[in-house]
């Protein structure tokens, strides 16, 4: 047990699960955490994390829903289930892995697969599929899930909703700490040095491996589906021309708080780039350099001008996540042009790189459960705190559990 100073009661830990699966729709991460306290005070120690790598057939699904938007609903229902029951079977197989019987798991926060993502339009609108229902059914565990749409009602743009994680897990009393995400969209949390969860900026930057991962494809005609350690891109180099194109495009020059996605950065995007280089007489290893230092050049960019880190004297540490914290050309651009930050891993905080936004989902469950907001209106822009998540029962013991542990506390 763990006496919470606030209430002076003890909180027995919990079990946990996150799972997600990212823009880059490279599989199934799923996350198993003890979680310790409640609310703001939370604090966590990873158990175990996985990825299961989505079978072609059903990535290809997935890709074409993502990138044909007409697609019928027939297909987008049929895809809606199947995820479902590969979310039931990857958290199963990982809950057996560490001996943890499915009855001992508290909840399971569920991000689903984004297809569809419009904060912008004149309804603005989001979609992540894959059934809570089926891993509710299956498993036994109750789920946390759509947690997007509640802020997107409240005025917001529904993300980024791992801001309040990076500030349990990451904030410090005296360095200014930049938690980045190099996934398929890079995005960024700005955690003043010492100061309050509502003082938290976070903010989509560019996009990030759905461009890379593409022209990669291309250069190596499907054998590979990523630049393993920037190795491919290290070999061009950066054409000045399409790099500036990039860096003057609006999404790039927005100010926050703004986020994207597949919509705008998808294939219509790649595509166009590879006619460009067609026509240019480009190597793609050079578009593909280029593109790693767009990466770079977008979160140097959006560093010097959107955060206020040149104010004071305070140190600066980036912490970088994702499947790009392994991309070692990549983080050497960003060493090169940020020589006066320290770049850490984000599993120096025991909040793995490649676990961070399953076990991030797992933890925004728990606030849910214990009734605190998982957004952050400076991070989203909306019209204030919101507790996230729609609820779906488990077996009945596992929901009156829930149900226990959801009433009032007061102190003793």
């Amino acid at each position: 047990m763990q006496s919470n100073p606030t209430t002076g009661r003890s909180f027995p830990p919990r079990v946990v699960a996150g799972i997600m699966t990212g823009t880059s729709v490279d599989g199934i991460d799923v996350a198993l955490t003890k979680v310790f306290d409640r609310g703001l005070l939370i604090q966590t120690s990873l158990i175990d994390a996985s990825t299961t790598p989505f079978p072609i057939s059903l990535r290809e699904s997935i890709l074409q829903i993502a990138h044909n938007h007409s697609t019928g609903v027939a297909e987008l229902s049929d895809l809606h289930a199947k995820l479902g029951h590969h979310y039931s079977r990857a958290l199963s197989s990982l809950a057996e892995q560490n001996s943890i019987p499915l009855d001992d798991i508290f909840c399971c926060g569920c991000h689903g697969q984004t297809v569809w993502h419009a904060p912008n339009n004149p309804t603005p609108s989001t979609l992540q599929i894959g059934t809570p229902t089926v891993i509710a059914e299956q498993t036994g565990i109750s789920v946390v899930s759509d947690f997007r749409w509640r802020d997107l009602a409240a005025g917001g743009q529904a993300a980024p909703l791992i801001p309040v994680v990076d500030w349990l897990l990451l904030r410090d009393r005296s360095v200014h700490r930049i938690a980045i995400n190099l996934g398929g969209i890079i995005n960024l949390t700005f955690l003043p040095a010492n100061q309050p969860i509502e003082n938290t900026l976070a903010f989509d930057v560019s996009p990030g491996n759905i461009l890379l991962d593409r022209l990669t494809q291309e250069l190596t005609a499907g054998k590979s589906n990523f630049d393993n350690h920037g190795q491919l891109a290290a070999q061009g180099k950066c054409l000045g021309p399409l790099l500036e194109s990039w860096m003057a495009l609006p999404f790039i020059k927005m100010h926050p708080p703004k986020t994207t996605g597949r919509e705008a950065f998808g294939d219509l995007f790649t595509d166009h780039v590879l006619e460009l280089a067609t026509s240019e007489n480009w190597n793609l290893y050079d578009v593909l350099c280029t593109a790693t230092h767009f990466a770079a050049s977008a979160i140097h960019y959006s560093v010097e001008s959107f955060l206020p880190v040149n104010k004071d004297s305070k140190p600066v540490e980036l912490v970088v996540s994702g499947g790009g914290a392994h991309n070692e050309f990549l983080i050497n651009l960003i060493t090169q042009k940020m020589p006066h930050c320290v770049i850490r891993k984000s599993d120096a905080f025991h909040y793995p790189v490649d676990a961070k936004e399953s076990m991030a989902f797992a933890i925004l469950a728990c606030l849910t459960t214990d009734g605190v907001a998982g957004n952050i209106p400076l991070a989203t822009g909306a019209k204030g705190p919101r507790i996230l998540g729609s609820l779906t029962p488990g077996s009945s013991r596992n929901w009156c559990n829930l149900l226990r542990w959801m009433q009032p506390h007061t102190p003793s």
